[in-house]
């Protein structure tokens, strides 16, 4: 709290004030091809300085944003990251198989709370709790990692950092046929024109950044054959704000 809002409050004559820790946040890229944005390399990490940006917020403190290229990095900082943190998140190498990748590696620290999520993009999601801290294992793909990020961790960090959170979606209909059937639940970016939900000019390829453009809302499909012009879906406001 600053001399200013000190001064603020006592003016308004205020007594007594909610008050809540910072948010302790590891940000972690994984991947031995990785190289950071300002170095020459044909895979760049641009995931973890993206969502450091959008987690620059005065109630959250970053506690480390780096690279892992091997198991010893990975397992070494997510055991200095279970000390001080109370959210890691990293980005890449989500498992497909619970023998390789970060679910054996991150098993060896954390209890599981879930591992694959029956939803596209971003089904390989890992979540991990142990004591007060909370691991997640997001993909490495822009849409699939910022999906998961929205479902699973800005809530989080909002009851953490004592904010009211209301996730709620409302019904809406598809203003556009999707062509695909899905065996699992499918998450769509785009917009919303009256009721109706348009993203057909959004990519929704996993790895896409252009899909971000002008977004404004996800529509979540459940499985099933595709669906027609005005099939209805629910819709859930999009943003990233914490």
């Amino acid at each position: 709290m600053s001399p200013f809002d000190f001064s603020a409050f006592c003016k308004l004559n205020k007594t007594t004030i909610k008050v809540v820790k910072k948010v302790r946040i590891s940000l972690l890229a994984i991947g031995k091809e990785l190289v950071n944005c300002d170095t020459e390399g044909m895979y760049k990490n641009f995931l973890t300085p993206a969502f450091e940006s959008i987690l620059n917020r005065p109630h959250i403190e970053i506690q480390r944003n780096l690279i892992c290229r091997d198991s010893f990095e990975i397992v070494d900082e997510l055991r200095k990251s279970l000390n001080d943190s109370n959210i890691i998140i990293s980005f890449g190498n989500a498992s497909f198989d619970s023998t390789d990748g970060l679910f054996p590696l991150a098993q060896k620290i954390f209890d599981p709370i879930f591992w694959r999520v029956k939803m596209q993009p971003g089904k390989s999601i890992m979540a991990f709790k142990k004591n007060k801290t909370f691991y997640f294992g997001l993909s490495g793909n822009a849409w699939a990692a910022t999906l998961g990020f929205y479902l699973f961790v800005r809530p989080l960090i909002l009851l953490l950092s004592g904010q009211n959170y209301n996730f709620r979606p409302f019904e809406g209909i598809l203003g556009e046929a999707f062509s695909k059937g899905s065996k699992e639940t499918r998450f769509l970016r785009g917009t919303l024109i009256g009721n109706k939900f348009y993203f057909r000019r959004f990519s929704q390829h996993s790895h896409s950044v252009k899909g971000f453009r002008d977004m404004t809302h996800i529509a979540m499909l459940n499985p099933g054959p595709p669906q027609e012009e005005g099939s209805k879906v629910k819709v859930f406001e999009f943003s990233l704000e914490v």
